[in-house]
């Protein structure tokens, strides 16, 4: 019957709230039941299961096509009823009472499979069901069941309680708020105390510095006015000394006048200008030696490290003989960038154009000294040692090889003379070894140096520079004092190293003064020192 409704099974009506609302999925329901299954905004149909959202059951669309057919319905109903009763029995006109059934006044809706109310809670399940659903479904299997009047006073005193506690935080809250009211007013109090005596001490102070300002001004004042009385004063005697000059001048014009017309004054200022040369070179010469002497007596370490040492390094003047052109010069020796500078001691040439010599080139240019005395340093400027080398001078070969190895062109390798060579290998905390190879016969080749070298690493031996007697044998290096085989031994002489190497090479005039056997220094700092620099 489409004039019922499915859940209550209670006739629609064509108002109140019994009226037909159509859902739309097309199942139809009245108002009662509409109301009761609206929760929380949303609607679950009985029938299909759908949910739809409403905010209000009066936004839910009247079924008209339902109160049309309830209307038609009872018209005609109560057209046949009219003319039966007036026929049969005219008191049944008289209207009677007739009971309207009502449902139970706690419930949570129609049970959708037996359309009975919905009475009872089982909390095991957590669902309102009806009396039917408690005898099929919920009367065995543990489950606990309550009337739905207990689960509603049960949750109404559970939101009395939470009410409570949020009514307590709020009172709470509103005592905080207060007490924080109460801080911000003090401490506005204190802020405003403060600005005003902040603004109080600041006046003052300006008033201060005012009047300092004002002081000061006076005594600018006064400074300047004595100032300006001084620069008079200055003025009027630079006038004076300006005229003295003057006269100063044209005395010297006289008197250089009066020494041109004489010849004897003019030979007498040459000799003059020779001693002063004389003089200077000597008195450079004793101050370089003074300085080096110094120095060796603050340390080893601290040479290296001292401002004389640093001003040595690139540009130290050493004055000796050098050959130019098949032309013997007396000159001094010049270390810069790489290069030996060698210049006339008495030419009045700039510094820039005096004859520069590569040291790649040297032997192009000048004689190269028939002994060399060469030092070899660590990266950190602590000395390895110094090696003494006899060059042939028939080999330029051999004496280029020197050169590469002065310049660090190449590594550890042979290199000497026909008669003699001292191989090396420099280590981070080694001395450099010693070893003498024959090379007339050819009795050792290049390629054995090294591996030599290298298997008498292991062999226990006492390291330093052997300083010979006599100032022909040079030096040697020592590796191994238990050798007995002259060709491995070291020549007779003592040992040294460290700052004992630097004092024998300046003051045990290890560097010989015989011009037939010119000898040099070589360091890595660029240090020459040249053959007669000893004497003078």
């Amino acid at each position: 019957d489409v004039t019922i409704c499915k859940i209550c099974r209670d006739t629609y009506t064509t108002t109140g709230l019994s009226r037909p609302h159509s859902l739309s999925c097309g199942h139809t329901l009245c108002g009662v039941c509409a109301t009761r299954l609206l929760v929380d905004g949303e609607i679950v149909c009985p029938v299909c299961k759908q949910t739809y959202k409403y905010h209000d059951i009066n936004k839910i669309t009247i079924n008209h096509e339902v109160e049309d057919i309830i209307e038609r319905m009872t018209t005609a109903v109560s057209l046949s009823a009219d003319s039966t009763t007036a026929i049969t029995d005219p008191a049944a006109a008289i209207p009677k009472h007739v009971p309207t059934p009502t449902g139970p006044k706690l419930h949570y809706g129609i049970c959708e499979e037996h359309g009975a109310y919905k009475v009872h809670y089982c909390l095991t399940h957590t669902i309102f069901i009806c009396s039917d659903c408690v005898v099929a479904y919920h009367l065995d299997g543990g489950c606990r069941r309550f009337p739905i009047a207990k689960v509603l006073n049960d949750r109404k005193a559970d939101l009395s309680k939470k009410i409570d506690s949020h009514m307590s935080s709020l009172q709470d809250t509103g005592t905080q708020v207060a007490m924080y009211n109460a801080m911000i007013q003090c401490t506005e109090h204190q802020i405003k105390n403060q600005m005003e005596k902040t603004e109080l001490q600041a006046k003052l102070q300006i008033e201060k510095l005012q009047s300092e300002i004002e002081a000061l001004t006076v005594s600018t004042s006064w400074v300047t006015e004595n100032l300006k009385q001084q620069m008079d004063i200055c003025q009027k005697s630079a006038s004076k000394y300006s005229e003295l000059i003057d006269n100063c001048k044209d005395r010297q014009n006289k008197a250089q006048f009066s020494k041109n017309n004489v010849k004897d004054i003019a030979n007498f200022q040459e000799l003059n200008n020779e001693t002063q040369w004389m003089k200077s070179s000597e008195y450079k010469t004793q101050e370089w030696t003074k300085q080096v002497e110094v120095t060796l007596n603050q340390g080893f370490e601290s040479f290296f490290t001292s401002e004389t040492f640093a001003n040595l390094v690139r540009c130290q003047e050493t004055y000796g003989t050098f050959t130019h052109n098949e032309e013997q010069r007396w000159g001094r020796y010049c270390y810069e960038d790489g290069n030996i500078l060698l210049q006339d001691f008495r030419s009045d040439k700039p510094k820039n154009e005096a004859l520069v010599i590569d040291l790649r080139s040297l032997t192009e240019h000048v004689s190269f000294p028939r002994h060399v005395y060469m030092q070899f340093t660590n990266q950190d400027g602590t000395s390895l040692g110094r090696i003494f080398i006899k060059v042939n001078e028939e080999a330029p070969r051999q004496a280029q090889q020197i050169i590469d190895l002065c310049l660090g062109k190449t590594g550890a390798r042979w290199a000497g003379s026909s008669e003699i060579c001292v191989a090396y290998k420099g280590r981070p905390k080694e001395v450099l070894l010693f070893s003498k190879y024959l090379t007339i016969d050819n009795v050792y080749s290049c390629e054995n140096i090294l591996p030599d070298l290298e298997a008498k690493v292991e062999i226990p031996h006492k390291q330093g520079l052997v300083v010979p007697y006599n100032n022909t044998a040079g030096f040697d290096i020592l590796t191994n004092t238990d050798s007995t085989d002259p060709l491995d031994g070291p020549p007779i002489g003592k040992v040294v190293s460290g700052l004992q190497v630097l004092e024998q090479i300046i003051q045990d005039n290890l560097v010989g003064s015989s011009p037939s056997k010119s000898q040099m220094v070589i360091s890595e700092s660029g240090l020459l020192i040249g053959s007669t620099c000893k004497n003078r």
